[in-house]
C-alpha cells in the first residue's frame, strides 16, 4: 500500500470515529426519540415487573405496531448490554451510519480511487443532517443503511465481472432489502428494485438471465429475513398486516390519513441545501466533474437515480417529515467525494464559485446567530435585531454570547481554510481543511445541542426530579407528551389528555390506566383526588396551570415552556430554573398545603 493510500485510509478512519463522538450529548429527545427508546426499554426489561415481549413492541404497556421491530430489537439489545442510557440508545443509529460510511468508502475507492472513497466518508460523517441523524434514536438511519446496502448490491449485481463479486452483491442486496423490510416496511424493498430497473433501462444495460435470477434470489432472501416477523404478529393479532400496509403506508403517502400538515412539493429542497452544510457550496463541483471512464459514468447515473428517486418520491407524498429523505444523502455524499477528490483538476472558475459560495454561507450563518434584519411593525422601519442565539428565547443572552463567539470563530477559521484551498488547489490541502473544519463544527454543534435541550425539552425536568421521585409517587404528563420519561425512570408514566399520534392500539389505549382522558385541569385535580390513587404525584405540564388549580399544588421548577408541580412541598435542596427571559412568566407561589382529599399531602 502506498503512502497516499494510507493517508486516505486514515482520513476515512477519523471520519468513522467521529460518528461515535458524544452520543450521550443529551437525554432522549421528545417525542420521537422518547417513543423508540421507551418502547425498546419495555421490550428489554418490561414494566412494573411484567414480562418483556420481543415480538410485539409496547409503549407504556400499550401495543405499538406502526413500525417494524429492527429499531426496537437493536436498541433493546444495547440496553441489555450497556444499560438504558442515551448513548446506548443512539448506538444503533451510529452503527448504521458507520455501515453507510464503509459502503461509500469501498464504493468510491473501487470506482474513483481511495481519495474519493475517503472524502465521501468524510462528507457523510460531517454533513449536518447525516451527522445529526446518526445521533438520533429512531428508525431512519437504520432504513438509510439498509437501502444503501441494497443499492450497493443492486449496482454490483449488474456491474460485477467476477462470479465471486456477483455472489457478494447478491448477498448485499438480499440482506439490505431484508433489513429495510424490518426497518420501515415494503418501501425499503421497493426503492432498490425500482432504482435498479430504472438504471438498467437508462443505461441500456443488458440484464442476462443469470443476473435476473440473482435479483430474484436476493428478493427471496430478503423475504426470508423480513417476512417471518410480519406473519407471526399477524397470527397473534389478526388484521395487523392490513392496518400496517394500508393505514401506516398507503394512507400516509396518499393523504388518506392526516398524520401531518400538508407541505409544499419543494419542502425537501431547503432540507438538502441545509443538510449538506458545511459542504453545500462544493456540490457545484459535482456538475463540473468530468470522468471519461465508463464505469464511473454509469456509477454517477445510478447515484443520481438513487438520490433523485427518493427525494422525488417523498416530495409527491402527502405526508412529509424532514427525516424521510435521509437515504438520499448517501449517494449525494458519494457524488461529492468523487468530484472533490479531483479538486486540482476541476475548472478554476468552479473552484472559485464553490469557495465563494462557502464563504457567503458562513457569513449568513454568523449573521443568523448574531444579528438579523427586522422590520418594526409600528414605525415600518428596518433595523437589526439579536440573532437566534442572542434573542433571549432559548436561554438568557449571557449564555448565548459564548456560543456566538465559539461558532463565529469556528466558521471564520473554516473560511480561512477554504481560501487556502484556492491558493493551494491540491487534494491533500482540501482534505485536511475539510476534515479539521467540519470535525470541529460537529463537536461544537453537539455541545450546543446539549445546552439547547436543557432549556427546550422537558426531559431535563425528568432528569432533575428523578432523585426526588418516591417509589409510591406517580409521574404525570399533562398537556405534553414526554415518552422518554419511561426509560428515564424505569416505570410507567401517566399521560393525561393524550392525543394518539404514536401508533398505539386504540382499544388498549382506551382501557389503559396510564392514559386517562382528562380534558382540563379541574378533571386532572379530581383524578388526583380519587381515593383509589392512594399516592402523591409529580406533574410535568406544558404551560402554567390555571391559578386556582396551581394554588392547590406546589411549583417545583420549570424549563422554558414546561412546569414541574408536586402534590407535596418542594425539597429545600431542589433547584430547577432554566428559563429564557422572553418566556419567563410570573407564577404566584402559594403557601397552600394540600388537604386530606389530595393524595400524597402528608408525604
Amino acid at each position: 500500500m502506498t503512502i497516499k493510500m494510507t493517508r486516505a485510509s486514515w482520513l476515512a478512519v477519523v471520519a468513522a470515529l467521529l460518528l461515535f463522538w458524544n452520543l450521550g450529548y443529551a437525554p432522549f429527545l421528545n417525542p420521537d426519540e422518547g417513543r423508540y427508546a421507551s418502547a425498546s426499554y419495555e421490550m428489554a426489561f418490561g414494566l412494573n415487573g411484567g414480562a418483556s415481549d420481543w415480538l410485539v413492541p409496547h409503549l407504556d404497556g400499550v401495543t405499538r405496531l406502526n413500525k417494524p421491530p429492527l429499531v426496537y430489537w437493536t436498541t433493546a439489545t444495547f440496553f441489555k448490554v450497556f444499560g438504558p442510557t442515551s448513548w446506548a440508545g443512539r448506538l444503533p443509529s451510529a452503527l448504521a451510519s458507520l455501515v453507510i460510511l464503509m459502503i461509500l468508502w469501498v464504493w468510491g475507492s473501487r470506482v474513483w480511487g481511495r481519495r474519493a472513497g475517503a472524502i465521501s466518508a468524510l462528507v457523510w460523517a460531517t454533513a449536518i443532517f447525516p451527522a445529526a441523524m446518526g445521533r438520533v434514536a429512531n428508525t431512519d438511519m437504520l432504513l438509510a443503511a439498509s437501502i444503501a446496502l441494497a443499492s450497493f448490491g443492486a449496482f454490483w449485481v449488474l456491474e460485477a465481472t467476477s462470479k465471486r463479486g456477483r455472489w457478494f452483491a447478491t448477498l448485499a442486496l438480499a440482506v439490505g432489502m431484508g433489513f429495510a423490510l424490518l426497518s420501515k416496511g415494503p418501501v425499503g424493498v421497493a426503492f432498490p428494485l425500482v432504482g435498479m430497473a430504472l438504471y438498467a433501462l437508462l443505461s441500456r444495460a443488458h440484464v442476462s438471465s443469470e443476473r435476473f435470477s440473482r435479483v430474484a434470489l436476493a428478493l427471496a432472501g430478503a423475504l426470508l429475513i423480513g417476512l417471518p416477523w410480519f406473519l407471526m404478529v399477524e397470527m397473534q393479532r389478526s388484521g395487523f398486516l392490513h392496518d400496517f400496509i394500508f393505514a401506516e403506508n398507503l394512507k400516509r403517502f396518499s393523504g388518506g390519513e392526516n398524520f401531518h400538515t400538508k407541505a409544499s412539493p419543494f419542502y425537501y429542497l431547503p432540507v438538502v441545501v441545509v443538510g449538506l452544510l458545511p459542504w453545500t457550496a462544493f456540490f457545484i463541483a459535482v456538475f463540473g466533474h468530468r470522468n471519461t471512464d465508463g464505469r464511473a459514468r454509469r456509477t454517477r447515473l445510478f447515484l443520481w437515480i438513487w438520490a433523485f428517486g427518493i427525494i422525488a418520491f417523498f416530495s409527491v407524498s402527502h405526508t412529509k417529515l424532514v427525516s424521510y429523505v435521509l437515504p438520499g444523502f448517501a449517494p449525494l455524499a458519494l457524488l461529492m467525494g468523487a468530484a472533490l477528490a479531483d479538486w486540482p483538476k476541476i475548472s478554476p472558475r468552479i473552484r472559485v464559485a464553490s469557495v465563494g459560495l462557502a464563504l457567503l454561507l458562513n457569513l449568513i450563518l454568523v449573521c443568523t446567530i448574531t444579528a438579523i434584519p427586522k422590520r418594526d411593525k409600528t414605525t415600518k422601519s428596518w433595523g437589526m435585531a439579536p440573532g437566534v442565539l442572542l434573542d433571549d428565547r432559548i436561554w438568557p443572552r449571557e449564555e448565548g454570547v459564548r456560543w456566538v463567539w465559539i461558532l463565529s470563530a469556528t466558521l471564520a477559521l473554516q473560511s480561512a481554510g477554504w481560501l487556502l484551498c484556492l491558493r493551494r488547489p491540491d487534494t491533500r490541502t482540501f482534505a485536511v481543511v475539510g476534515a479539521s473544519g467540519s470535525a470541529i463544527l460537529v463537536v461544537v454543534m453537539l455541545q450546543l445541542a446539549g445546552d439547547v435541550v436543557r432549556y427546550e425539552d422537558g426531559s431535563a425536568l425528568v432528569t432533575a426530579v428523578l432523585p426526588e421521585l418516591k417509589d409510591n409517587e406517580k409521574l404525570v404528563n399533562f398537556r405534553c407528551f414526554l415518552p422518554s420519561a419511561i426509560v428515564q425512570t424505569g416505570r410507567p408514566v401517566v399521560y393525561a389528555n393524550f392525543k394518539n399520534t404514536s401508533g398505539l392500539d386504540p382499544r388498549e389505549l382506551k382501557a389503559s390506566p396510564n392514559f386517562p382522558v382528562l380534558t382540563d385541569a379541574e378533571k386532572l385535580m379530581d383524578w388526583l383526588g380519587l381515593p383509589e390513587q392512594k399516592t402523591g404525584a409529580l406533574l410535568i405540564v406544558k404551560g402554567p396551570l390555571e391559578p386556582g388549580v396551581a394554588a392547590r399544588l406546589h411549583l417545583w421548577g420549570r424549563n422554558n415552556d414546561f412546569y414541574l408541580y408536586g402534590t407535596r412541598v418542594k425539597p429545600d435542596a431542589f433547584e430547577l430554573d432554566f428559563v429564557a427571559p422572553t418566556k419567563r412568566e410570573r407564577v404566584p407561589e402559594t403557601d397552600y398545603v394540600p388537604g386530606d382529599d389530595l393524595p400524597g399531602s402528608n408525604q
